[in-house]
Parts: C-alpha cells; sequence; structure tokens
C-alpha cells in the first residue's frame, strides 16, 4: 500500500473509531509505530486529525476543502448530477447546498427553465450567473473559505422567506440508523433548515459514502424523498435501503 493509500485508510479508521493509539494502527496496518507517527503527523498538517500522545483523533471540525472534494469520485458525481437534474422542472424553486456532488449538478442544468434556484454556494452562484433562464438567489451569511460557502444565522433565516418546492443536498455518509449526517456543524445547522423548509428533499452521494459515520446527524431517511447514487453501490446495501423503504435511484455511468 502507497503511503497516500495507507493515510486515507487510516483517517477512515480514525473518523470510525475516534480516538485511536498508535500501536492499535500498526497493528491494524502491519506497519511499524515510526511508520504511523509520519502518517499521523502528514494528516495532522493537513488538518485532518489531532495528534496526541501515542495516538490521534478526528478533529471535531474536520471539513475537507472543496478542490480536495471535487475531485474525489468525480466520473461518479457527474453521473448523479445528470440523473438528479431530470427532477428539476419548469418554473421549480430549489435549494442547492455546497456539496460538491450539487455543484456538478448546478453545472448540468438547462438554460430557460424559469427556475429560482437559492445556494449557499459561491461556486454554484459562479457557475449559475450567466445561465438565461435561472435567478440565482445567495443565502448571505458567513463565508466558510474551506468549502467556499455561506452559513450561520443570516443564511439559514434568508430560506424562510421563499416557497422551496425542491432541496438537492449532500452528506458526508448516509446510514439507515443514523439517517443523513454531516462532519461540520455550520453545514449541518443550515442543512437541517434547508430540509425543515423544503416540500421534497433529494440526497445526493457517490456509492462510497454509504455506511460513512459523521458526528452530525441532518435528517433521518424518512424525511428524505430519494437518494440519487452511481452504480458502484454494494448490491446488498442497496437491497438493505429498498427493504427498509427508501427510494435508491441508481445513475448510469
Amino acid at each position: 500500500m502507497l503511503p497516500e493509500q495507507r493515510r486515507e485508510a487510516i483517517l477512515e479508521y480514525i473518523k470510525i473509531h475516534k480516538n485511536v493509539a498508535g500501536g492499535e494502527l500498526a497493528r491494524h496496518f502491519r506497519v511499524t509505530e515510526e511508520t504511523i507517527r509520519k502518517d499521523l503527523i502528514a494528516l495532522n498538517d493537513r488538518g485532518f486529525i489531532m495528534r496526541t500522545f501515542g495516538g490521534a483523533f478526528l478533529r471535531d471540525d474536520y471539513d475537507p476543502p472543496l478542490a480536495q472534494r471535487t475531485i474525489a469520485n468525480l466520473k461518479e458525481k457527474e453521473a448523479i448530477a445528470r440523473k438528479a437534474a431530470e427532477y428539476i422542472g419548469y418554473g421549480d424553486c430549489v435549494v442547492l447546498d455546497a456539496g460538491s456532488t450539487v455543484i456538478e449538478l448546478a453545472k448540468k442544468l438547462r438554460e430557460n427553465l424559469e427556475l429560482v434556484a437559492l445556494t449557499n454556494s459561491l461556486e454554484i452562484i459562479n457557475v449559475l450567473s450567466g445561465r438565461e433562464g435561472i435567478s440565482v438567489i445567495s443565502s448571505g451569511g458567513t463565508l466558510m473559505a474551506k468549502s467556499m460557502s455561506f452559513c450561520g444565522s443570516l443564511a439559514e433565516y434568508s430560506l424562510t422567506s421563499y416557497n422551496i418546492q425542491k432541496a438537492f443536498i449532500s452528506a458526508i455518509g448516509v446510514s439507515l440508523e443514523e439517517g443523513v449526517m454531516e462532519s461540520n456543524e455550520r453545514q449541518a445547522l443550515f442543512k437541517r433548515k434547508v430540509v425543515e423548509l423544503a416540500k421534497e428533499v433529494t440526497v445526493l452521494v457517490d456509492h462510497t459514502k454509504f455506511g460513512k459515520m459523521a458526528h452530525e446527524t441532518v435528517c433521518r431517511l424518512d424525511r428524505v424523498r430519494r437518494i440519487v447514487t452511481d452504480g458502484g453501490i454494494d448490491p446488498n446495501v442497496l437491497s438493505l435501503y429498498r427493504e427498509a423503504g427508501a427510494e435508491v435511484v441508481i445513475a448510469d455511468n
């Protein structure tokens, strides 16, 4: 396993176990404790974790930068976005959050839909700014540089003036037990307000997000109209969600 691959795996391990010892990681990944120490230093320097004496724990404010999220599983995200665009019709009033897959959805929207698009994403504002027939409304709020998104009470309050028909949101993780999850508290608060106000909620997640855990639950799955994902989802996982009553739509690559 290459160092970068191992570090990604270590980060996933820490996300699940929250607080880990270096010796535990060395045994799990079958490398020396010195190798683990270097891996933890690298992850700490990138802001993903906090090192402790002999181990590490996940930062409460862990939120990968937008540039990093945008390139991860890009083909899958583009397929999901194309499928999700089918659920947006003429004259809709929609909310688009700041997730990287939702940004891809914004790129796929047709012109002249007479669409009202509310968003807290600076990137989506830029994407849609030149589109004919799409009115773009910024939520305003406090700009979060990592995600290039607006959050806070002003962003949440701005949504209350609109009759939101459809919302398209992303997630750090999805599970049958915990529902739709976020790792950043401010993003989670904004998304909760979106879910509260929207008549219909569609969650856009690639197959890697199923079963991933994060410490903030946005909503339970019974509040979600559908989940759009890619064909990489494990068939057994797909069956479990559908048996539980969740509508999971598979996007063609």
